[in-house]
C-alpha cells in the first residue's frame, strides 16, 4: 500500500504509479541507476523498456513465468518479485525522464503495441502508461504554449446569481408581496398565505449530485468549486460515503451511522464478495470497538465540527469507522452555497455497497444535473459508458454534464475523440426509439477542468499553478460554474418553471380574494360550517388512510410479482447450467449475463410502469374524495379554485417517472453475484445452493430500495394533505368573518386599492403567461 510520505508526483514516475497501480510513489522505492551500458549497438534500450513497464498487478504472474523476463531480471541484478520491479520501473522511468528524448518515448510506444498485440497487456494499460508520458510529449513537441504565456491575473468569480433569470423572478414575487403588505386592510390570513409561498420559494433548493467511480476527482473538484478545503483530498482518497453539502451560517457537520438492521444486511451481502468481505474483516479490528456505541436500532446522529469530518468519512483513517457511516450531511457557510445550492458528493460508481448504489441513485433522482467525472488521463470504463447509459433517462435531470478532470494532462483533440466515444457507446447501448434516444442524449454535455489546478488558485497556492502556465480561468472552472449558471439559474428549467408559476398562482388567488373583498366586504354566510369542516377534515383524513393502505397493498403485490419474476429466472438459469455442465462444457459468464438482462429488463419495466399507473389511479381516487367531502364549497368559486391548485400540487409531486435505475440495481447485483459463483472450480451442487442465496438476496435489495421509495412517497403526499386541510381550515375559519375594516372603506380609497391589486394582478398574469410559453 502506498504511504503517506511520496515522492514528486508531477513527474513520469508519479503519473505511472498513479495510473497503473492507483496509487502514489512509495518513499522506500530507491532511485537506483540502470547496470545498462546505453551506448552499446546492440542493447535494445527501448524494447527493454516497454518491456519493463508493461508488468503490472494483473498480468505479474505471466511475467513470472516467462524465462525472457527471468533471464532480463538476472541481468539486471534485480530480485524477482513485486517491490523489486517496481524500483526497476521507477529507475526506468528516471532515466526516460532525463533523456527527455520524444524518439525514446516513441519507440517504447512501438513495443507497447507489440506486447499488446500478443496479449501480454491491454489497451486500458496500454493506454495508462502512454498517458504517463503526455505531460513530456507536449513539452517536447512544443505544444503546450500555455506555459510560455504571460499568465493573467488570478481572478476569481462566483456564480452571478442578481443578474439570473430566476433571481429576476424572485424580485418581482417579493415586491408584489411586500406592496400587500404596505396595505393596512389586507386580512392577515390572506398575507400569512403568501409569505409562506414567498418564504417557499426563497427556500427552494438546487440539487446537483457529483458521480464517478473512484479516483474520479470529486472531492477534488468539489473542493475548487467552494474555494477551500471541505473535503481534504488527503484525507477522502475515495468517497465511500454519500456527503451532502449545504449552506448555513455555522459551520458543522452531521454524522449519521447505520441502523442495527442496516448493518446486518450489509454483512450478508458480503457472501458474493471475497475481497470486500476480506476488508471488511480486516477493518473490523479497528472499528469494532464502535459496533455496540454506533450502531444503534434506530441510527446514531452526532454533530462534529469540520476538522473532523475526515475520521469518519476515509476508509484510510486509523478507525475505519467509516464502514459504519450512512451519510454525513456538511453545513458550510461558503458564498458559493448561498444561492439554495446544495451538492451531493455520492459514493464511488462502482462501489460494492448495494445501499450505497441505492444512495446515489435517490441521489440522481432529487437532482436536476449531474456532474459525472471521468479522469481524462486514463482510458474510459465499462462502468463509466453502462452508468451515463441509464441515468440519461432520468426525466429531473436537465443535463448530464461530463466534467474531464485532469484535463491538463490531454490535449484538445484528444478530448474531443473521448468524448465522441463516449457518445457512440452510450448510442450502442440504448434500444429506444429514435424519438427518445435523441432527447435523452441530447442531455449529455462535456466541459475539460483541471480540478487540481484550481483548487490551488483558490487556496492561496496559486504560484505552482502559474507556474505550469495555468491561470484560473485555463483550469476551466470558471466555464464550469457559467455553464451551472446557464442552466440553473439564467435559463428556464422544469423544475424552476413549475415552482415560480405555483407561486404566482397562489399570490394571484391572493390578491383574487381581496379584490373580491373590495367588492363585496359582506361575505355569504355558510350555514353549519363548523359542523361541515370536521366532517370534510375527517372525509379527507380517511381518505388519506385509504390511500397509503392500498399503496401499501400495491407494494406488496409488486414484491410478489419481484419474486415471482425472480424464481422464474433462476429456473431458468439453473435448467441452462445443469444442461451445459452435462455436456461438460465450460459455462460462460457473459452468457448468463445476458440471460440476467434481457429477461428481467422488459418484466420489470412493465411492472414498474403498471405500479405507476395503479398509483395514478388511486391518486386520482383521493382527489376525487377529497372533492366530495368539500361539496359544501361553491364551484367555480375562489375557494374551490384554491383547493384545485392544491390537489395540482399533490399531484404534480407524487407523479415520479420510470427510470432504468429502478431496473439496473437489481439486474446488476446479480450479475455480480453469478459471476462469483462461477468461479474456477466451482462444483453444479454449489452452483445451484449459491443461486438460490444469491436470488434471495437481490431479493431482498430490490425490496429495500422499493420500500424506501414507497415511503417517501408516502411521506411527501402525509405532507401535501396537511397542506391541503390547512387551506381548508383557512377556507372555512374566514368565510363567516365579515370584513369590518373593508366596510368602513372609503370608496375613493376602495377604488385606488381596486386599481392598485388589478395592476398587481396583471403584471402576476403576464409573468405566468411568460412561464407558459419559455422553452
Amino acid at each position: 500500500m502506498a504511504t503517506k510520505d511520496t515522492i514528486a508526483k508531477d513527474t513520469i514516475a508519479g503519473y505511472f504509479f498513479s495510473l497503473v497501480y492507483s496509487q502514489d510513489i512509495p518513499l522506500d522505492t530507491p532511485s537506483n541507476p540502470l547496470p545498462i551500458d546505453f551506448t552499446h549497438p546492440e542493447a535494445k534500450i527501448e524494447e527493454i523498456f516497454a518491456i519493463l513497464l508493461a508488468y503490472n498487478n494483473r498480468n505479474k504472474q505471466i511475467f513470472f513465468h516467462m524465462p525472457a523476463f527471468k533471464a532480463l531480471l538476472q541481468t539486471l541484478h534485480t530480485a524477482p518479485n513485486h517491490h523489486a520491479i517496481q524500483s526497476l520501473q521507477k529507475a526506468v522511468l528516471d532515466v526516460i525522464e532525463s533523456k527527455n528524448n520524444l524518439k525514446m518515448i516513441q519507440e517504447i510506444f512501438e513495443y507497447l503495441a507489440t506486447l499488446k498485440t500478443a496479449g501480454i497487456i491491454l489497451y486500458e494499460e496500454e493506454q495508462c502508461i502512454k498517458t504517463s508520458f503526455k505531460y513530456q510529449i507536449h513539452s517536447l513537441n512544443a505544444t503546450r504554449k500555455k506555459h510560455s504565456k504571460t499568465p493573467k491575473i488570478n481572478k476569481t468569480k462566483a456564480l452571478d446569481f442578481q443578474t439570473s433569470w430566476f433571481y429576476q423572478h424572485l424580485q418581482t414575487i417579493q415586491d408584489i408581496f411586500k406592496q400587500t403588505q404596505h396595505t393596512p386592510q389586507m386580512p392577515s390570513w390572506l398575507l400569512d398565505m403568501m409569505k409562506y409561498q414567498v418564504d417557499k420559494i426563497l427556500g427552494t433548493k438546487f440539487q446537483i449530485s457529483l458521480c464517478g467511480i473512484a479516483k474520479s476527482g470529486k472531492s477534488t473538484l468539489l473542493n475548487a468549486l467552494l474555494c477551500e478545503d471541505i473535503l481534504p483530498i488527503s484525507a477522502i482518497p475515495e468517497s465511500t460515503t454519500k456527503i451532502t453539502i449545504t449552506h448555513s451560517p455555522k459551520a458543522k457537520a452531521d454524522i449519521t451511522f447505520l441502523t442495527q438492521e442496516q448493518w446486518s444486511h450489509l454483512l450478508e451481502n458480503l457472501y458474493f464478495d471475497d475481497d470486500l468481505n476480506a476488508t471488511i474483516t480486516e477493518s473490523k479490528v479497528a472499528f469494532g470497538p464502535y459496533i455496540d456505541d454506533c450502531i444503534t436500532q434506530k441510527g446514531l446522529q452526532i454533530e462534529v465540527k469540520p476538522e473532523e469530518i475526515k475520521t469518519y468519512a476515509s476508509s484510510e483513517h486509523h478507525s475505519k469507522i467509516s464502514y459504519l457511516i450512512k451519510k454525513i450531511t456538511i453545513y458550510s457557510p461558503t458564498e458559493f452555497l448561498k444561492n439554495n445550492l446544495v451538492f451531493i458528493n455520492t459514493p464511488n460508481t462502482n462501489t460494492k455497497f448495494n445501499y450505497k448504489t441505492h444512495q446515489t441513485e435517490n441521489a440522481i433522482a432529487q437532482s436536476i444535473i449531474t456532474l459525472y467525472l471521468i479522469n481524462a488521463s486514463k482510458p474510459i470504463s465499462q462502468k463509466d459508458v453502462e452508468f451515463l447509459s441509464h441515468i440519461i433517462h432520468y426525466e429531473n435531470l436537465e443535463k448530464v454534464l461530463i466534467v474531464f478532470t485532469r484535463a491538463d494532462l490531454v490535449n484538445l483533440s484528444d478530448l474531443k475523440h473521448l468524448s465522441q466515444n463516449i457518445l457512440e457507446e452510450i448510442q450502442k447501448s440504448q434500444n429506444q426509439p429514435q424519438k427518445i434516444l435523441k432527447k435523452n442524449i441530447a442531455k449529455i454535455d462535456f466541459i475539460p477542468v483541471s480540478s487540481t489546478l484550481a483548487l490551488l488558485h483558490r487556496t492561496n497556492e496559486s504560484e505552482e499553478a502559474l507556474s505550469r502556465g495555468y491561470d484560473l480561468e485555463d483550469t476551466g472552472i470558471l466555464a464550469l460554474e457559467n455553464y451551472l449558471n446557464d442552466i440553473i439559474f439564467k435559463h428556464p428549467t422544469n423544475y424552476s418553471k413549475n415552482a415560480l408559476y405555483s407561486t404566482y398562482a397562489i399570490l394571484e388567488w391572493a390578491i383574487k380574494k381581496y379584490l373580491d373583498l373590495l367588492k363585496n366586504p359582506i361575505q355569504v354566510a355558510i350555514p353549519d360550517l363548523d359542523k361541515k369542516c370536521t366532517s370534510a377534515q375527517k372525509q379527507i383524513l380517511s381518505a388519506k388512510e385509504a390511500f397509503i393502505k392500498s399503496i401499501e397493498e400495491s407494494a406488496q403485490k409488486a414484491k410478489t410479482n419481484i419474486k415471482d419474476l425472480g424464481y422464474n429466472l433462476k429456473e431458468h438459469l439453473i435448467d441452462f447450467i445443469t444442461y451445459e455442465t452435462s455436456k461438460n462444457k465450460h459455462i460462460n459468464a457473459s452468457r448468463l449475463e445476458n440471460i440476467i438482462a434481457n429477461n428481467l429488463k422488459d418484466s420489470l419495466k412493465y411492472l414498474i410502469e403498471k405500479m405507476q399507473e395503479d398509483y395514478d389511479k388511486k391518486m386520482q381516487a383521493f382527489i376525487e374524495s377529497s372533492r366530495q367531502a368539500c361539496d359544501f364549497i361553491a364551484p367555480m368559486s375562489l375557494e374551490s379554485d384554491l383547493l384545485a391548485l392544491k390537489e395540482k400540487a399533490i399531484i404534480t409531486t407524487e407523479r415520479s417517472e420510470y427510470t432504468e435505475g429502478d431496473i439496473a440495481l437489481y439486474t446488476e447485483e446479480l450479475k455480480t453475484y453469478i459471476n462469483h459463483i462461477l468461479r474456477d472450480g466451482a462444483k453444479l451442487k454449489d452452483i445451484e445452493k449459491n443461486i438460490d442465496k444469491a436470488f434471495d438476496l437481490s431479493y431482498q435489495n430490490i425490496i429495500i430500495y422499493l420500500e424506501e421509495k414507497i415511503h417517501h412517497k408516502t411521506a411527501v403526499f402525509s405532507d401535501q394533505t396537511h397542506q391541503m386541510i390547512e387551506t381548508l381550515n383557512a377556507i372555512i375559519t374566514h368565510a363567516n368573518t365579515q370584513a369590518k375594516d373593508l366596510k368602513d372603506l372609503g370608496e375613493n380609497e376602495k377604488s385606488k386599492q381596486i386599481e392598485h391589486f388589478k395592476a398587481l394582478q396583471s403584471i402576476i398574469h403576464t409573468q405566468m403567461e411568460a412561464l407558459k410559453a419559455s422553452k
